[in-house]
């Protein structure tokens, strides 16, 4: 019994270790990519246990900035940046800035500009979009504003009232720092 309570606080020390690696909860629905727990190699470790390799210290950097989520209960009135995506399915009063990407879910609204690398938007904008890379309009979003992007697919049914600038790629900094 006390072998079997041993296993069982090591697995539990285990499983803590792994979410404080990764971070724990809230974000493997939306972009799993970026929360994907990846397993270099299965070693043993005093000769007991199977143990998990971690992501490598490369592999830590590599990976992508976690997803900032604005529920569907919540309003935000102010400016919001983010070093990696960003996900709204609340409302948004002002600028919405990220480094890598902008969500825009349906049911979620943003009065302001959005700014990023990558905008997919399914909700209600009303103001400017600008993307560095693409806009992706799916057939459930509003759009009320004007569209800068180098890239842009939009699905059939999305109400689009904009006028677009097909240009070479922008760095979000330089748009969102004006």
């Amino acid at each position: 019994m006390p072998d079997l309570l041993d296993r069982l606080k090591t697995a539990l020390a285990d499983r803590y270790a792994i979410e404080r690696e990764i971070g724990a909860g809230g974000h493997g629905g939306f972009l799993p990519r970026y929360t994907r727990l990846h397993v270099d190699t299965m070693t043993k470790t005093n000769g007991s246990r199977p143990h998990l390799g971690l992501m490598s210290r490369q592999r830590k950097q590599e990976r992508r900035p976690d997803v900032s989520v604005i529920g569907a209960d919540m309003r935000i009135i102010g400016r919001v940046h983010s070093p990696g995506a960003v996900k709204v399915a609340g409302s948004i009063l002002g600028d919405v800035l990220a480094e890598d990407q902008v969500l825009v879910a349906e049911g979620g609204r943003v009065e302001g500009d959005v700014f990023a690398r990558e905008v997919v938007l399914g909700g209600e904008v009303r103001g400017s979009v600008v993307a560095e890379e693409r806009v992706e309009v799916l057939e459930s979003a509003v759009i009320r504003g004007d569209i800068t992007t180098p890239r842009l697919m939009v699905h059939e049914g999305a109400a689009i009232d904009s006028e677009l600038h097909m240009a070479q790629s922008t760095t979000v900094a330089q748009q969102g720092a004006a």
